[in-house]
């Protein structure tokens, strides 16, 4: 399920309209805070650490909340696209609120 197709609001412009450079977060400037980029997905902990604890941290640890990636630009555009590869429904929160972004400046 696309987030625009619970809410036209959040339909992406049409970036392929724009002239935009895409960069991987993985690589230099970008600096990543808070998770482990596992080659596959971000995590917050070592997957060995979180097993060794209990199953509840280790579904947490998969659960990336609190990420940061640092970085600076002069454009006047950012685009953003990810993959997510898993997508609950809550009670408590919003769709936005559990697999959205936010950018500051």
């Amino acid at each position: 399920m696309k987030l625009e197709d619970i809410d036209k609001n959040f339909k992406p412009a049409q970036v392929d309209a724009l002239d935009l450079d895409w960069f991987d977060i993985r690589k230099a400037p970008f600096e990543i805070y808070g998770l482990i980029d596992t080659g596959e997905r971000f995590v917050r902990l070592p997957q060995e650490v979180a097993k060794s604890v209990n199953s509840g941290v280790e579904h947490l640890s998969r659960n990336t909340a609190g990420g940061r990636v640092r970085f600076s630009t002069d454009s006047d555009v950012i685009a953003l696209t990810a993959h997510m590869p898993t997508f609950t429904m809550m009670s408590h929160i919003t769709v936005l609120g559990s697999t959205g972004f936010d950018a500051y400046l």
